[in-house]
């Protein structure tokens, strides 16, 4: 389980570091080739959900993952009462 949560660990701080600002960067230098207002639209909401998106991992890494932690601690004391 820890494993798991390290890799998802991982994978939150790629999005965080790469993707989203990869993301960020193509949305950003879109030509007007397209429809103009997609593009305005994407430019406009896209910052707004990448700030959610951050914080709802950084809030599931605080919760959730302490959470299950947490339950795998409880789950192997009392499968092995004397450890």
């Amino acid at each position: 389980i820890e494993l798991i949560l390290e890799y998802l660990r991982h994978n939150h701080f790629m999005y965080i570091k790469q993707r989203l600002p990869y993301i960020a960067a193509v949305i950003r230098d879109l030509k007007p080739d397209t429809d103009q207002k997609l593009i305005q639209d994407l430019k406009l909401i896209f910052p707004f959900f990448m700030e959610d998106f951050i914080r709802h991992m950084y809030e599931e890494e605080d919760t959730l993952f302490n959470y299950i932690l947490t339950l795998t601690t409880i789950h192997n004391r009392s499968a092995h009462p004397y450890k």
